[in-house]
């Protein structure tokens, strides 16, 4: 009906049918109108006519989890992870991103640093090969994708972000010197029966480099670098009614980690009859930095810093040279000024020398023009 290509159709329901449908390209709209378009060929009489009720406009609150199998070494993997990052691009709030290195088909430097975590997801599913991806526990055909016979795309995540979820999940985390605090909220939103439940805290780097795979990948995103408080996760056995809640604690202390400022931990839900995932959360998308007059977002891309932890030293090392000469400031978590540097226009790499550094967290700041250039915290290392 009035040239749409997409639609519903059916002779005749015997009750009420639910549609869903995604709002997004209106969001910056202000003046919007709905129409409703309905044709018929005329060849079924009878019916009593149609009717639409109970229509509702809000905003989602499922949060869908990908579990990406993927390993450095392979080529298909390679592909895959390119198809995983564009779709993953499109979304903000609504998908999460786990990505487990494995040890097969060939090394993996990413899975040398823990190799027990994707051992124990790879056992818990029954992945054979990969690439492969699990969407929300892939607990039905359509949510499993081996990019073989079937790759995902952005339709797979819209589709599933459009339920309504069992169960609401919030991260509270603090980050310290040498470990994070962790609080995990869950409140249920609708009556679930006695079920085995289980509450999966994971730490991820969003993002790795400086490391090339034998499929020529140097950046890998959403690294799974540990879980809390270990493989089984928290067991929770209990009938919910809603607005029961359940809150749980947990530490981990940093290790093995390339750069703390892109450490971010996540929790997930799952069934463990079904092994459906009832919902995600993160606890950030960007770390805030409270040493300004003004919060800035950290993880922008104009400049790395490397190593991180460190202990002699580190570089700042700028995505380009830079144009104009610039201001860094190095400032403790308490608020304190420790360091303040001119750098040169043209800079590409400027060394910060760190043997007379106390044991902890830094603020690194770069400004430019009076503009902010990005702020990454680092992690210093003393020598014993």
């Amino acid at each position: 009906p009035g040239g749409q290509s997409i639609g519903w159709s059916n002779i005749e329901d015997k009750g009420w049918t639910e549609m869903r449908h995604s709002l997004d390209s209106l969001k910056s709209s202000t003046l919007v109108q709905f129409r409703i378009a309905y044709g018929s060929e005329g060849t079924y009489n009878g019916n009593k006519g149609f009717a639409f009720d109970n229509i509702w406009i809000g905003e989602r609150e499922k949060v869908v989890l990908l579990e990406h199998f993927t390993n450095s070494s392979d080529t298909f993997s390679r592909n895959a992870d390119d198809i995983l990052r564009d779709i993953i691009s499109s979304f903000r709030k609504d998908v999460i991103s786990l990505q487990y290195h494995t040890s097969f088909p060939g090394s993996d430097a990413l899975n040398g640093d823990n190799p027990v975590i994707p051992e124990s997801r790879v056992f818990y599913y029954g992945i054979q090969s990969v690439p492969y991806t699990l969407l929300d526990g892939g607990n039905i055909n359509g949510h499993r994708f081996d990019y073989y016979l079937r790759d995902i795309d952005k339709r797979d995540i819209m589709l599933q972000s459009l339920r309504d979820p069992y169960l609401r999940l919030n991260i509270q985390t603090d980050y310290g010197v040498s470990y994070v605090d962790i609080e995990a909220d869950i409140e249920a939103l609708t009556s679930i029966p006695l079920s085995e439940l289980t509450l999966h805290v994971v730490i991820l780097e969003k993002e790795i480099t400086g490391i090339e795979g034998e499929n020529g990948e140097e950046r890998y995103r959403d690294v799974v670098k540990a879980l809390v408080p270990d493989q089984a996760g928290t067991y929770i056995y209990k009938s919910w009614q809603p607005g029961d809640h359940e809150t749980l604690y947990y530490t981990w202390k940093y290790e093995k980690v390339y750069d703390v400022s892109q450490l971010r931990v996540v929790a997930f839900i799952q069934d463990e009859n079904t092994k459906e995932v009832y919902q995600s959360a993160i606890d950030k998308y960007g770390i805030v930095s409270t040493v300004t007059d003004k919060p800035v977002i950290i993880g922008e891309h104009m400049f790395d810093i490397i190593p991180n932890p460190a202990i002699d030293y580190f570089m700042i090392r700028f995505k380009y040279p830079l144009k104009t000469g610039s201001y860094m400031t190095i400032t403790s978590m308490d608020g304190r000024v420790i360091r303040n540097d001119i750098i040169e226009a043209g800079i590409r790499v400027h060394i910060i020398d760190t043997k007379s550094f106390t044991h902890g967290i830094y603020v690194i700041n770069v400004i430019s023009d009076n503009q902010m250039l990005g702020a990454k915290r680092i992690l210093i290392n003393c020598r014993q």
